[in-house]
């Protein structure tokens, strides 16, 4: 299996260490999820990974682009409200 996993900053003014550049793109991250996204995915409030998984940590741009509609959609993509970030996940047998 293959799981690729990104985070999107809810409230960038509680995070350290990112320059204005990275804030801002989280803002306009947060914004295209929320606006465009966000209705359509499985809300989850966990995600039980196997040890033979395959994971990549991309940034959500990256995301986005693996979401075309075929195979993948947003209604596969998981969601985790994890308190300061939405944690989003593609699960897929196959490498995407």
């Amino acid at each position: 299996m293959y799981l690729y996993k990104t985070f999107i900053i809810k409230d960038s003014s509680s995070y350290i260490g990112l320059d204005a550049s990275e804030l801002a793109q989280h803002a306009a991250d947060k914004t295209d999820y929320e606006t465009n996204h966000q209705s359509d995915t499985q809300k989850e409030s966990a995600i039980v990974i196997a040890a033979t998984t395959f994971i990549s940590e991309i940034d959500y741009t990256a995301f986005s682009a693996l979401i075309d509609g075929e195979p993948i959609n947003w209604t596969d993509v998981k969601e985790i409200n994890g308190g300061n970030e939405y944690e989003l996940y593609i699960l897929s047998g196959s490498p995407l």
